[in-house]
């Protein structure tokens, strides 16, 4: 018989050990994130990811001599990160996207990651906004804020569209399996997004609230805050923005 972990309306219960595998730094994310790598150890500037998860970017960007910081809300995440990497301690800090007006780090950004559709857990358009907008305040001249999301345009005209099923293994090699689903919640500008992880005879099932934000929303707000920036469908190279493209990624700075 299956057991089951009760639904948790809060977050990601119970997966903080298949965080990793589920979502790795792929090659194109990484091949994409080079020119900013390398902008970072030029000027020897910091690079804060928000919404880092178990610090799978972090681990990778501190292997390339980067100076990292990481934000992410949830407690469980930060724990199995900063048990599996002791360095990541003085780091990592447990917040979300209203904790960049009081981090502790006397510094500013070269790079402000945001990435795996961490944005749309921003309760409001005014969150959202104000997200931006402390962003820019954080970053250094020339810096760079990068958002990635899914593309909510696309799910508006294909309603019926699914997720892929991720099929992964663990490093002792036991697989699993990752479902994913969007449910609209009536006369609400939110939708749920509902997952269930099997594993074995187990499966976890957890539901989080978004808020689906289109592109020409981001669009908007990126006006008000930076002097530059442009949209990618996708993170292989320079890859259009469309309304059929798989993601919405915003990469914007402002000049100097």
């Amino acid at each position: 018989m299956r057991q089951v972990t009760q639904m948790n309306a809060s977050g990601y219960l119970d997966l903080a050990p298949y965080y990793d595998a589920l979502f790795p730094v792929s090659d194109d994310l990484w091949l994409f994130l080079s020119p900013f790598v390398e902008q970072c150890r030029g000027q020897a500037a910091p690079w804060l990811d928000v919404g880092c998860g178990t610090g799978g970017l972090l681990r990778r960007l501190m292997a390339e001599k980067v100076d990292v910081r990481g934000l992410e809300p949830d407690c469980e995440f930060v724990r199995y990160a900063t048990n599996r990497t002791p360095l990541l301690f003085e780091h990592l800090l447990e917040g979300g996207m209203d904790s960049l007006s009081s981090l502790p780090w006397d510094v500013t950004f070269a790079v402000i990651t945001c990435l795996g559709n961490v944005l749309p857990h921003a309760t409001s358009d005014h969150a959202a906004q104000d997200f931006l907008a402390q962003a820019a305040r954080r970053l250094r001249p020339d810096g760079h804020l990068i958002i990635q999301m899914v593309n909510y345009d696309r799910l508006a005209a294909e309603p019926d569209w699914q997720f892929p099923v991720l099929h992964r293994k663990l490093p002792d090699g036991a697989p699993f399996s990752f479902y994913r689903r969007y449910e609209p919640i009536p006369d609400s500008r939110h939708i749920l997004f509902e997952t269930r992880l099997e594993i074995g005879e187990r499966s976890i099932r957890n539901q989080v609230t978004l808020t689906p934000f289109r592109k020409t929303e981001l669009d908007q707000w990126a006006r008000k805050f930076f002097r530059l920036h442009v949209f990618q469908g996708a993170f292989t190279s320079n890859t259009p923005w469309s309304p059929s493209s798989p993601a919405t990624i915003l990469i914007a700075s402002n000049p100097s």
